[in-house]
């Protein structure tokens, strides 16, 4: 088992799935940990929150640390001391 995988973010990122890109690779929106999901709104996509009346478009989505809390700064200390 690696180390990182036994440290978890506290604070986690949402990436949504929007798209791809040119290099066929997904081009992900960024919101916050409690964002469920993305709703279009003409050409903007906005994300919705757990207690909204409003019922997302796009739902598929990855974690992303958040690099600031202490457990994602003690994963890249280790990160740097193993080389």
């Amino acid at each position: 088992m690696k180390m990182e995988e036994l440290i978890v973010c506290l604070n986690p990122l949402k990436g949504f799935v929007i798209g791809r890109t040119a290099a066929g690779k997904p081009d992900y929106k960024i919101t916050g940990h409690d964002a469920v999901g993305l709703k279009r709104d003409g050409s903007v996509l906005r994300p919705v929150f757990p207690h909204s009346q409003v019922l997302p478009d796009i739902t598929e989505s990855i974690d992303i640390p958040c690099g600031q809390c202490m457990e994602c700064r003690l994963a890249h200390s280790k990160e740097w001391a193993l080389g």
